[in-house]
Formats: structure tokens, C-alpha cells, sequence
């Protein structure tokens, strides 16, 4: 009895035929080759249909105005530029915030070459003070039932 790595992992039977399908691991390796490039394919055809496709990009803004959600819409007006996508959702919900980021924020939106629509948004959510302008800012706003927005009640969008 053979034991160690030279021991056969499936001993074979007398009088039994056997055929070696791999003799050596070049049939292997170009088998791993051949499915790694299909399955990379598939990924980058996903990603390439996604961005041919007309689709839109969804950003959550709640809480205080300050800058580190002023880098937040940055970012996403970046990232739907990037996705190829026909228009950014700003779903905002503020009590308002620093006057600074709000000022880069309306900067950002107005030159942003993404339309960008912002909505007011849980049902019960604000857009005062610094939300009034930001949602001035995009090329178009509307709030859900029952929101409230500071001092702009019938503004007209560009």
C-alpha cells in the first residue's frame, strides 16, 4: 500500500479500462482562460448596456446643509456624468444649513451638465431655509403631499 503524495487519490479497479482526459495541464489552464473571458465579457457587457441605457440616478439628502453633503452632490452629479445617466434625483429632506455649502451646492447645480430635478421628499419632509434654494437650483422641483418648503411656495423652474 502506497501511502504519501505518490498514493492514488481513487484506486483503480482491475480489469477496468481508464481514459486520462488531461494528461498534461495545458488543457486545464486554457479551459480557466476560456471561461475567465466569457464571464469578464458578461460583466462588461452588463456595464456597457447599463450605460447606453436611458436611466436615471436617485441621491438621498437629509439632514443639516454642511459640506460634507456639499462633496455628497458633488459626487453624484460626478458619478451620473460618469453612468451616462439622463438625469439626477436629488431627494432632499433639510431644515437648512450652513450658508457656504449652500451657496457651492446651487453653484454645482446650476452648472451641472446632468439635469438635475429635485424632490422634496418623504411625505411630511422640509426644504427650508438652504433646501428653498437648492431646490430653486435644479432645472426642476416638487415635493411630495404634505411638505413643507421656506418662502417659495410658487417659483417658477428653469
Amino acid at each position: 500500500m502506497k501511502v504519501g503524495p505518490t498514493a492514488d487519490a481513487s484506486p483503480k479497479l482491475p480489469g477496468h479500462r481508464y481514459v486520462t482526459v488531461f494528461s498534461s495541464g495545458w488543457p486545464r489552464i486554457a479551459l480557466v482562460i476560456v471561461f475567465a473571458a466569457v464571464g469578464l465579457s458578461g460583466l462588461l457587457g452588463s456595464t456597457l448596456a447599463l450605460a447606453q441605457t436611458p436611466h436615471a440616478l436617485v441621491a438621498e439628502v437629509d439632514g443639516i446643509i454642511n459640506p460634507v453633503k456639499e462633496r455628497s452632490i458633488a459626487r453624484a452629479i460626478e458619478q451620473a456624468q460618469e453612468d451616462g445617466a439622463t438625469l439626477l434625483i436629488i431627494e432632499l429632506d433639510t431644515p437648512g444649513g450652513l450658508l457656504s455649502s449652500t451657496r457651492k451646492i446651487v453653484e454645482e447645480l446650476l452648472e451641472s451638465p446632468v439635469p438635475v430635478a429635485v424632490f422634496v421628499s418623504p411625505r411630511g419632509a422640509r426644504a427650508g431655509s438652504a433646501g428653498t434654494f437648492i431646490t430653486a437650483a435644479g432645472h426642476c422641483g416638487h415635493g411630495s403631499r404634505h411638505e413643507h418648503r421656506g418662502g417659495h411656495a410658487n417659483l417658477r423652474y428653469r
